[in-house]
Parts: C-alpha cells; sequence; structure tokens
C-alpha cells in the first residue's frame, strides 16, 4: 500500500461510516480495523510525504479537507490530520489557496503547525483574529488560543514582533481564560529573547538516525554504550545514548561546530526517575568526547531509588545507527539528530542549571532497546558544556 492506496482507503472509511449497519457485524469491524492500522502504518512514513511534489502535497490536501468537512468527529480526524501535518512537515508549499479552509474546519484546534507557510495576507488575517473577543472565534470549532499557537508556528518578522508586544505588555485576553505565551512559543520550538528576539530551541539541520542491521560503516554511531564516568547517585556507570564523531562525519559538524567528539551520556537508573520540569539529571561534557558527573545535580532526592534499573526489569543494548539527511526540521517522527522533537506530552524543555538558559533539543532516540516505549529526549548547552535528557510517553 502506497500513500495514495492510504487516501483511498480513507475516503472508503468516511463514506462508510455515514451507514453505520456494516460495522454492526463483528467480522466486517475486525477487518476494516486491520485495514485502518495498515493505512495507519503508510501515513506515518515520512518518507512517503518526501516523494511527494508541491502539486501532489495539494492534492492531498484539498481530499483530506473533503473528508474533514464531511466528518469532523473525534474517531474520523486523527489519520486525516496526520496527513496534513506531514504534508506541512515536508511541502508546506503544498497549501497554498487553502489556509482559510483549512481554518474554517477547525483544523487549528488540532494542529498549528500545518499553518508554518502561510502567506503574509493570511498571516495578517490571524493576527487581527487574535485580538479579536470574545474569546472563542466565529468560525468553526476554533478558538483564540488556536489561533495562537497557529501564528507561533509562523517563522515570521511581524509574527515574532507581535509576540514581542504580547509578552512584554500582556493584553487582556491573555488573562482571561489565562494564555501562557512562553508555554505556547515552546510549542512551537522556540522562545522570544529579552531583546524581543527569536532564538529557536531546536537545530534547523536534522538527520534520521536507522539501524545499520550490525555492519560498521565509515559515517555510523555507536549508541548505548556504557563509559568510566559514573553516576554520583547509584553508582552505576554513565551510559551513552549517542558517541557522536563531529569532526569526522560532515552530517553531524552541525551539532558542535569545531568539536572532534560529542557523547551524550546519562544515568539510566537514575534520569528516567528525573526527567521532568526542572528535575533533571545534568552531565558535563565537551566537544572532545569528556563526559563527567555534573556537581549541578547535588545530593540525590529521596524520591530516586538506587536499584529502579533491577526493578523495571530494564537491559542495556548496545546498537549501531546510521545518520540519514533530513529535507526539513520539522520532519520529527522517530530516532532523530537536530530538527524539532516529537513531543509525546507537554513541549518540556529543560533549563541549564548554570546559566539558566533554554537548553537546546539535539535530537530523541527510542527507548526499545531497554524495554521502555516512549522517547528519549536530549539537551545540550554547549556554551556551559551541559547536556540532560527527558522522557515521555505517549
Amino acid at each position: 500500500m502506497n500513500l495514495f492506496d492510504a487516501l483511498r482507503s480513507l475516503s472508503a472509511f468516511s463514506s462508510e461510516r455515514t451507514a453505520r449497519e456494516a460495522l454492526s457485524r463483528s467480522e466486517v469491524y475486525q477487518k476494516k480495523r486491520q485495514q485502518a492500522l495498515a493505512v495507519r502504518r503508510v501515513v506515518e512514513e515520512i518518507s512517503h510525504y518526501e516523494a511527494l511534489n508541491v502539486h501532489q502535497g495539494h492534492i492531498f490536501a484539498s481530499v483530506v479537507l473533503d473528508l474533514l468537512e464531511r466528518d469532523l468527529s473525534q474517531e474520523t480526524t486523527s489519520l486525516p490530520l496526520l496527513i496534513l501535518e506531514n504534508v506541512a512537515r515536508v511541502l508546506p508549499e503544498a497549501f497554498e489557496g487553502l489556509y482559510q479552509r483549512m481554518l474554517d474546519v477547525g483544523v487549528a484546534r488540532w494542529s498549528g503547525l500545518v499553518f508554518r507557510g502561510s502567506d503574509a495576507l493570511f498571516r495578517e488575517r490571524l493576527l487581527a483574529l487574535a485580538q479579536e473577543m470574545p474569546w472563542k472565534w466565529r468560525g468553526r470549532q476554533c478558538h483564540r488560543v488556536d489561533i495562537v499557537c497557529a501564528l507561533a508556528w509562523m517563522d515570521d518578522e511581524m509574527v515574532q514582533s507581535a509576540f514581542a508586544t504580547w509578552i512584554r505588555n500582556a493584553p487582556a485576553w491573555t488573562t482571561s481564560p489565562p494564555l501562557d505565551l512562553k508555554a505556547v512559543l515552546q510549542i512551537a520550538g522556540w522562545e522570544m529573547t529579552l531583546e524581543g528576539k527569536r532564538r529557536d530551541l531546536f537545530l534547523r539541520k536534522n538527520a534520521a538516525l536507522v539501524p545499520s542491521a550490525g555492519v560498521v560503516q565509515a559515517n555510523t554511531l555507536q549508541a548505548n554504550v556504557s563509559s568510566d564516568a559514573s553516576c554520583g547517585w547509584c553508582g552505576r556507570p554513565l551510559i551513552v545514548l549517542l558517541d557522536l564523531p563531529v569532526g569526522r562525519n560532515a552530517q553531524l559538524a552541525f551539532l558542535w561546530p569545531g568539536g572532534e567528539r560529542v557523547r551524550l551520556a546519562t544515568c539510566l537508573n537514575c534520569a528516567l526517575q528525573h526527567t521532568w520540569g526542572e528535575e533533571r539529571v545534568f552531565v558535563d561534557l565537551d566537544g572532545q568526547g569528556f563526559i563527567r558527573w555534573s556537581r549541578e545535580n547535588g545530593e540525590k532526592p529521596p524520591s530516586v531509588r538506587v536499584n529502579a534499573l533491577e526493578a523495571e526489569g530494564i537491559i542495556v543494548q548496545e546498537r549501531l545507527l546510521v545518520p540519514l539527511v533530513r529535507q526539513t526540521p520539522y520532519e520529527s517522527q522517530g530516532e532523530h539528530l537536530g530538527g524539532c522533537p516529537d513531543w509525546k506530552q507537554d513541549a518540556d524543555y529543560p533549563t541549564c542549571p548554570a546559566c539558566q538558559k533554554t537548553m537546546l533539543f539535539v535530537g530523541q532516540v527510542s527507548p526499545v532497546a531497554f524495554s521502555l516505549e516512549g522517547l528519549i529526549y536530549l539537551f545540550l548547552c554547549k556554551t556551559c558544556g551541559k547536556s540532560t535528557i527527558g522522557y515521555q510517553q505517549a
């Protein structure tokens, strides 16, 4: 099944749903469920979208909007919206002439990312809508918070200036009900500096990490390797989640320009228990391969168990990975270096304990090798030589 087949199947599902009697028989339901799972696997694969041209992407988006206009129930929107998001990640130009239609159908309620390539006229329209009263916008299933989130994804000076003004002098509409503009910007991967300028919290270059099938190549990366540095809380060796030869691999040089080797390490036992908000485990590092348990971690919190790895049955398995360059930083699915994070829950960027600045997202890896689900997020403050992780499950 390719992406075109998946779209035809979605259209058929939407049509059949209007005659629900077909789903009342269990054997038919199971067959449809299997088909839906096959469609989801195709729709989720970002490489299918990389093969599209702008015209094909536009057709896909138009057909998806037809489906959403026909049926906006929760059970039928997830896959069509995922298609729109994936087109936006790779081909934002494909939405030319469709932005107002997406707004009218309520797409902003689920995703602001799809509006990232909006033209100047539509951006001005959204800026005006964001400041209109009452709180609930007159459009279908769309609220002011949805409009503001859509604006946050637009890499545009006019939008940045508006956010700088709103953050400096909070309008009344941000207080009742409360709207945290800084949190909205973090969802879109950036923050406002004190000077009123945009600061990205991700790297614009993006490289997928794919298994090397055990074959060592010139650009092969080692992952999940035990190190000679140890945890200051439980005494276990720090595990190097990724050993990055940034000096000899041109695809990785963007991670630490001028560096030779970057080892992103952590204590799995303690870090996986201490990975939300300000609760973090930090490791000191440099661009030459040095790592060390950071003094910034202080004393072990009472809530952190020393034997958590054994209790949870977590086993560390070494892996070999190969980086493959992606087209845009917005292709966030799966394991990758650079690009945007694929948050399974809320956006959660840590703060560097040394300089108190928001740390930079530098990649994400799967914890499947540790018998866990979700994603491990990797963060770095190169200025202070600090790294840490985050962990989220869907």
